[in-house]
């Protein structure tokens, strides 16, 4: 019999666990990557369409000085102007403006107020700009203007606006 002591063999070593943490740290990496594209090119998108909706506002303020021109732009009419029909414009590129102007009173009740002695009418243009040819859906913006008009009756020659 032999009294030397007997050796335990040594546990066998771990293997393969660094592989699986660089396959869990690929992963999450990857999925980051993933939301920071996203992320990226929806602030894109958003970018875009902020600028397309400045342009459709331009496109609309257009409209309303379009409108405020149709109605004597130079005071050169004696009597008072009155409200032009529902427009549409397309001179804009890329997009529809459309204008319409309301006059108050009302057509159905008096056609203008008087105050001390002058003729006053008061007139609403509202102009709508919308993207056309396959541009975004939804980019849309109103622009509304209110101008009051007024004509002096002791105004003999243009201007005959009211002092």
């Amino acid at each position: 019999m032999n009294s030397r002591p007997r050796r335990c063999s040594p546990a066998p070593r771990q293997r393969g666990v660094s592989i699986l943490l660089a396959i869990v740290l690929l992963l999450l990496f990857a999925s980051l990557a993933g939301l920071m594209s996203t992320l990226v090119s929806s602030g894109n998108a958003t970018s875009a369409q902020d600028a397309l909706g400045a342009q459709a506002y331009q496109a609309a303020q257009g409209g309303v000085d379009w409108g405020l021109y149709q109605l004597d732009p130079n005071g050169s009419n004696a009597a008072l102007s009155d409200c032009f029909g529902n427009t549409t414009l397309s001179q804009f590129t890329n997009y529809t403006v459309t204008v319409s102007c309301t006059r108050y009173p009302t057509p159905s009740s008096a056609s203008s107020y008087a105050e001390a002695g002058r003729t006053v009418r008061i007139m609403q243009i509202t102009a709508t700009a919308t993207a056309v040819n396959g541009w975004p859906v939804g980019i849309e913006r109103q622009v509304t203007a209110t101008v009051e008009k007024c004509r002096d009756p002791t105004i003999t020659s243009a201007p005959y606006d009211c002092q």
